[in-house]
């Protein structure tokens, strides 16, 4: 939905700090390329450099990318702050 995308952040570095289930707190750190707002959701645009785009096989692979899931999990923890943006 690009209508009611509503742009949030951009570049931004974050360092959000994550409990582990030991108990132990661990900060998440990096920078968000891009974060919109559409409806009530946050949405991550991350911007990987590939010479060639296969949209398939990034689907495919993004489950495996642990950059990515990290920033999902930081931005999971901080989108109250943001909702208010």
């Amino acid at each position: 939905d690009v209508v009611n995308r509503v742009h949030v952040l951009s570049e931004q570095v974050f360092c959000v700090p994550y409990d582990l289930p030991s108990g132990r707190t661990i900060y998440l750190r990096g920078k968000w390329d891009k974060v919109d707002r559409v409806g009530d959701a946050l949405v991550l645009g991350e911007h990987k450099t590939k010479s060639k785009i296969d949209l398939v096989q990034l689907q495919r692979n993004l489950k495996f990318d642990n950059q990515t899931m990290f920033y999902i999990i930081a931005l999971k923890a901080m989108q109250e702050q943001l909702r208010g943006k």
